[in-house]
Order: C-alpha cells, then sequence, then structure tokens
C-alpha cells in the first residue's frame, strides 16, 4: 500500500518542483506549502517502509538496546498524533535484553494506540513513556501513585513481579477502566 501511495507522491512532488521553477508564479506561497505537505507524506511513507521492513528481518531474538527501541517508535508515532503531548523518561543506561525487535515494537505501538484512545476525551492529552530497571511490583506501585494508567505488556508469575527486571511503561492520564 505504501508503494501505491508513494508513486503519486513521487508525481506530485516532481510537478511542484516544476512549477517553483518558474519566474513568475502567481500562487507560489501555497505550491510552497503544497512542497512542504509532500515532503512530509515523503518522509512518514520513508518510516513505515522502513518499520515494515524492520519487522521482516527480526524474526529471531537477539541482544538489542531497548531505549534505541522504543525511541524508534516514539518517532514514528509523533507525526500521526500532534494533539498528544509525548513525554520520555528513558533511563540513561540499561543492560541490553534478549527479545525479538519487532516483536518489541509491535507491543510498544500496540500500547501508544492503546493510550492515546484512552485519553481520546481528555482536554489535556499526555502520554509518559518510561524505560528502567527494578521491581515490576514497584514500577506499578509508583505509577498508581502518580495516579496515571499504565499499560504494561505483562505475563509474568507472583514470584517474578519482585525481581528486578529491565522494563518499558506507557502511562497517559486517561481515566482507567473499571476492573
Amino acid at each position: 500500500i505504501v508503494h501505491e501511495i508513494n508513486n503519486p507522491l513521487t508525481v506530485l512532488s516532481g510537478r511542484v518542483q516544476m512549477l517553483l521553477a518558474r519566474e513568475k508564479l502567481e500562487y507560489r506561497d501555497e505550491i510552497v506549502h503544497i512542497r512542504e505537505a509532500t515532503r512530509k507524506l515523503t518522509e512518514m511513507t520513508r518510516n513505515i517502509l522502513r518499520f515494515a521492513r524492520r519487522k521482516r528481518l527480526d524474526q529471531a531474538a537477539l541482544p538489542l538496546d531497548l531505549n534505541p527501541l522504543i525511541e524508534e517508535v516514539i518517532n514514528f508515532f509523533l507525526p500521526l498524533m500532534k494533539k498528544i503531548e509525548f513525554r520520555t523518561e528513558l533511563a540513561p543506561i540499561l543492560p541490553q535484553i534478549w527479545g525479538n525487535a519487532g516483536q518489541i515494537e509491535q507491543v510498544m505501538t500496540n500500547l501508544m494506540v492503546n493510550a492515546a484512545d484512552a485519553i481520546e476525551d481528555q482536554p489535556e492529552k499526555e502520554v509518559l513513556i518510561s524505560t528502567g530497571m527494578g521491581s515490576l511490583a514497584d514500577i506499578l506501585t509508583a505509577e498508581q501513585e502518580r495516579g496515571w494508567e499504565t499499560r504494561f505488556a505483562l505475563a509474568a508469575q507472583e514470584r517474578d513481579l519482585h525481581r528486578d527486571s529491565v522494563f518499558a511503561a506507557v502511562a497517559d492520564n486517561g481515566p482507567g477502566r473499571e476492573a
């Protein structure tokens, strides 16, 4: 689908450049705006393609750094969700984790979409993405004390909640759900 969008976008971009090359142009300012919009769309399609290609390549679990992976997902979302204030609290130093980058990106994408949906009706829309290391029980307690709804992708047994782990969390200022 992205290739289908890219083809007419390339034609549009070329035509805009041809128009801007003319010396006398009545609607120059409007055409400059069209050029900027096409540039942004082109960048978005590149990001989508890069994201999709990476998922195909990342079939195996490998050692990886969590923060750059999280930043890539955030950068993918920023142009799509302009009305949301994304904040990050990424731990400056984390050990590498063993994982599948494509699957982690998909989980983070789902968590961010869920957070965006949860704050749709909020006057101020805030999403906090954090990474760190600690026991999951302590992390959940701290997030609840903030009054934020934290969306963890977690499948852990009770004994694992008190063991130090590397984590990524997505929290929002939405109303939460009734249990």
